[in-house]
């Protein structure tokens, strides 16, 4: 897992509102709204979960949660992007071929991880990218987790 800063001059008000014109609900049959919107999820008063529409689900999208609060000059808004389930799957498969001494299968499952990792970096950039130009982001921090860990948004 791994965070993201995100700094706006806008206030909280207008950060909900503009996160709600990009996040649509989640629908089984294809609809006005929803398809207009590239992401899915819910925005709530402080905080949202979304993940990038797309046509199938699929197992590398990365459900991404955020929070957001008043700062010094606009809005503080944090992302979390968690691992991958098939991620962890993959590493928990390799730790296994190591043990038993199987090569091939561990070279088979190293490109699988490096496939499965390249999907995943690049479904969370583009959801990440979809909420920074939404809320006309001018400054994004990578957090690194120790550090995110110890402080939140209150």
């Amino acid at each position: 897992m791994f965070a993201i800063s995100i700094e706006t001059e806008l206030a909280p008000d207008e950060v909900r509102s503009r996160l709600a014109r990009v996040v649509g609900p989640r629908v089984r049959n294809a609809s006005a709204t929803a398809t207009f919107r590239p992401l899915v999820g819910r925005v709530e008063a402080a905080s949202f979960r979304i993940r990038r529409r797309t046509a199938r689900r699929a197992m590398w999208q990365s459900k991404i949660e955020g929070r957001y609060a008043a700062a010094e000059t606009g809005t503080r808004i944090e992302l979390d992007v968690p691992a991958a389930a098939p991620l962890i799957v993959i590493i928990a498969l390799a730790i296994v071929a190591v043990a038993n001494g199987d090569g091939a299968i561990l070279g088979l499952l190293a490109v699988v991880a490096v496939i499965a990792t390249a999907a995943i970096a690049y479904d969370a950039g583009r959801a990440v990218s979809i909420v920074r130009n939404a809320v006309g982001a001018r400054r994004l921090q990578r957090l690194w987790p120790a550090a995110h860990s110890e402080r939140r948004i209150a």
